[in-house]
């Protein structure tokens, strides 16, 4: 027996075999897609629109170190989402912080995020932090154990109760 032949040989699945053991290795869990869990998805949808709204502040020439944003679900399954942006006074006062320049960014957000992957935001809701410098926010994006997307408050609850009817 040659020392190289199972190198050479096709295997039986290949050679149209049509065993059980040939198929099995054809229909292998290998083979199968992976179906996310509900959690999962959800996640997955709410890093999708974290990277649509980076994305479009960075199109609109926004500094990263100008804002602070939050996402808020809105619905149980996470399609319907509500954007709350916090933004520091400078850049407020500055030509960006006008109306008119922040309300064509909330609708190429919103826009975008229905276009790309069909996620609803309900809302983009602006507010100026006072209390926060520029340095603060670099040192909040740099910190590991803060979570960006989370709000505890009652006025977040409030603003999602009020949006949920626009879903």
């Amino acid at each position: 027996m040659p020392l190289f032949h199972d190198f050479f040989v096709a295997p039986k699945y290949l050679k149209g075999d049509p065993s059980e053991t040939a198929k099995a290795k054809l229909n292998g869990p290998e083979t199968r897609p992976i179906q996310m869990n509900l959690e999962e998805r959800m996640a997955y949808r709410r890093d999708m629109l974290f990277n649509i709204v980076r994305a479009s502040l960075t199109q609109f020439q926004v500094d990263p170190h100008d804002y602070h944003f939050k996402i808020v679900r809105i619905d149980r399954r996470g399609h319907c989402f509500v954007v709350m942006m916090d933004m520091l006074s400078a850049f407020m006062q500055s030509q960006h912080g006008k109306h008119a320049h922040l309300s064509s960014i909330a609708n190429y957000l919103t826009q975008n995020a229905m276009d790309r992957y069909g996620l609803v935001v309900s809302g983009v809701y602006w507010r100026i932090d006072e209390g926060m410098h520029s340095s603060d926010y670099e040192a909040l994006a740099e910190s590991p154990s803060s979570d960006a997307g989370l709000l505890e408050s009652d006025r977040t609850d409030a603003v999602a109760k009020r949006s949920l009817s626009r879903c």
